[in-house]
């Protein structure tokens, strides 16, 4: 109450001097005018505008790289192999006839291919296979070049074909394709039979057309410049009044001491003043890994809303004195009031996340287990929970729990704390359903009813390599092959913990070989919900896990690309809910 009185106090004191100093104008003048001020606020825009739409070309380029994977993967795959299979057992010359004829553009595999250019003809202005020795065996369109490979291009064949055979897949600069007619950026892919053996190469062009408008044109009466630049300085895009050559011309833009913004490894993103032919700029800048993208304005309009707007300020500075005086005492209580309840729920929220981190276990380095864990803190603290419990003195059987806490905040956060500590207890009953079932008498008979909680322990015999495990109203766990490369859903249910006094968990068994890989995870994952309502779902969740275990990646990094998949759908918005995930796999 006292801090509220002192809090209303202060209020007013700060709105009757912002209304009895006239003088505080005259100082947001001066402050305004200060030149550095003025570089760093307009510096900041100009970065920032550079950022976003390097992020545009980001996700493009992304999401045609995943599109194109997609298409060597899967169904799609056996197709491919079907194709480059059946014309590698053609000779050279049937191959060359059928090419020089019509570009092998007439075939059954031609028209599969031409399915995939017809999902978007706009952005894929040609898609064509080779065989391993290079020879063209299937086209939407006839291309320049029959032989690919070491044939027409000793040793090893053109550069692409080359990388894709060689590493599996390569994306290529900007060029202009002979064969489609547009300049565009080479998508190339091996294709691999059953065995994961290379039999072929697919080579997609993606017209730079599609990036080029990322940049879009200029608005009547707007001074700012937009370029993007290749890795070596020429521009491939500019606003519709910069009409370039596309290769040809470089940066307009020249930094102090003749630095080239391209050429500033010093900062990713960043401004500075610099210099064109005609005018000192402002510009601000984001360079990516293929791309620079540079934004900027004469810096004489650039300063000149901030002037104006000065200029405003000191002429309303009278009429603003008055009414602030008048609206100071009944503006004072509802600010006082706003302020102490986002200051309350902020304490709490940081509260909840701190107890929740603390929580959280270490890293432990295992002889024959990879094991990860992570959690991606929602917008609001969750209940989501995990840790690792050694169940001998040997250390040979470690227990896994991963468990979901209904609600948010404090409200999730205290019954967390409270779950840790009964678990402690638990694990002496030694078997994963014993302890559910532990865990759930314990919760049932507290005195004050708390939040339901979902719940799945695992426990794995280092020695026997098998996995016992038993859930409560919690997710699938995900166990992965690697001989057959599927990822099958581990089945146990039962209800929650602290639902039901009566409830039984039971325990299943499997073995486990080298490579298995077993996935755990809280429902926020599969329930993600992108900014256009979509759900992410399990079957973009199973994907996600077979995309980055036939990677062949560490656990920690097979984490990383699935909270990456969501992260994507969700277009690197906040999530809703928690996201837990905890990897294990067996070395």
């Amino acid at each position: 109450m006292n801090e509220g009185k002192t809090l209303k106090r202060q209020i007013i004191v700060m709105f009757l001097l912002i209304g009895l100093s006239p003088l505080f104008s005259a100082s947001i003048l001066a402050f305004y005018s200060s030149q550095k001020t003025l570089n760093q606020v307009v510096g900041d825009i100009e970065r920032d505008l550079a950022i976003k739409v390097m992020d545009k070309i980001d996700r493009e380029m992304e999401n045609i790289h995943l599109l194109v994977e997609n298409w060597t993967s899967f169904e799609n795959r056996k197709v491919l192999v079907n194709i480059v299979t059946e014309g590698q057992k053609k000779s050279y010359e049937e191959l060359f006839e059928e090419w020089d004829r019509d570009g092998l553009t007439s075939t059954a595999g031609a028209g599969f291919l031409k399915s995939l250019q017809e999902a978007n003809p706009a952005q894929f202005k040609e898609i064509f296979l080779t065989d391993l020795r290079g020879y063209v065996v299937a086209a939407t369109g006839k291309t320049s070049d029959f032989d690919q490979g070491p044939g027409d291009d000793p040793p090893f064949g053109e550069k692409w074909w080359a990388a894709a055979k060689d590493k599996g897949e390569h994306v290529g600069e900007i060029a202009f394709d002979d064969s489609a007619g547009v300049y565009s950026v080479d998508i190339n892919m091996s294709i691999k039979a059953d065995d994961d053996e290379t039999v072929g190469i697919m080579k997609v062009v993606y017209s730079v057309e599609n990036i080029r408008n990322l940049i879009g044109g200029t608005v009547p009466g707007d001074t700012r410049h937009y370029e993007l630049l290749n890795r070596y300085g020429y521009i491939v895009a500019a606003t519709e009044s910069d009409q370039v050559g596309i290769l040809k011309d470089m940066s307009r833009v020249v930094l102090p001491n003749n630095k080239e913004v391209w050429k500033n490894r010093a900062a990713k993103h960043g401004f500075a003043i610099g210099e064109t032919e005609d005018e000192k700029v402002l510009a601000g800048w984001s360079r990516g890994e293929a791309w620079t993208v540079v934004t900027y304005s004469p810096l004489d309009a650039a300063y000149a809303p901030l002037q104006q707007q000065a200029r405003w300020l000191m002429g309303v500075s009278v009429v603003a004195t008055i009414i602030i005086l008048l609206v100071a005492l009944a503006v004072g209580n509802r600010v006082v009031s706003e302020m102490l309840g986002k200051e309350i729920m902020a304490r709490e929220i940081q509260t909840a996340q701190s107890m929740q981190i603390g929580l959280l276990p270490e890293a432990l380095d295992i002889t024959g287990l990879d094991l990860a864990g992570r959690c991606l803190a929602a917008n609001r603290v969750g209940g989501d929970y995990y840790n690792y419990l050694w169940m001998d003195s040997e250390q040979r059987k470690l227990a896994i729990v991963i468990a979901d806490v209904a609600g948010h905040d404090m409200s999730a956060a205290i019954p967390a704390v409270m779950f840790s500590g009964m678990l402690e207890f638990a694990v002496k009953e030694g078997a994963p359903g014993a302890m559910l079932t532990a865990l759930n008498q314990s919760l049932c008979q507290q005195p004050k009813r708390t939040p339901f909680i979902t719940c799945c322990v695992a426990i794995i015999d280092l020695d026997e390599h098998q996995v016992q495990w038993s859930k409560a109203g919690h997710p699938e766990i995900y166990h992965y092959h690697p001989d057959t490369e599927t990822a099958d859903e581990l089945a146990s249910e039962s209800y929650p913990l602290g639902v039901s006094l009566k409830a039984e968990y039971t325990d299943e068994t499997l073995s486990l070989s080298e490579g298995d890989l077993l996935i755990f995870y809280t429902d926020g994952l599969p329930e993600a919900v992108n900014p256009g309502g979509r759900v992410y779902g399990y079957n973009r969740l199973e994907r996600s896990i077979l995309r980055a275990a036939q990677s062949d990646l560490s656990s920690i990094e097979i984490i990383d690309q699935m909270i990456a998949d969501v992260r994507g759908f969700i277009e690197n918005t906040e999530p809703e809910d928690d996201i837990s995930v905890v990897a294990a796999k067996v070395t």
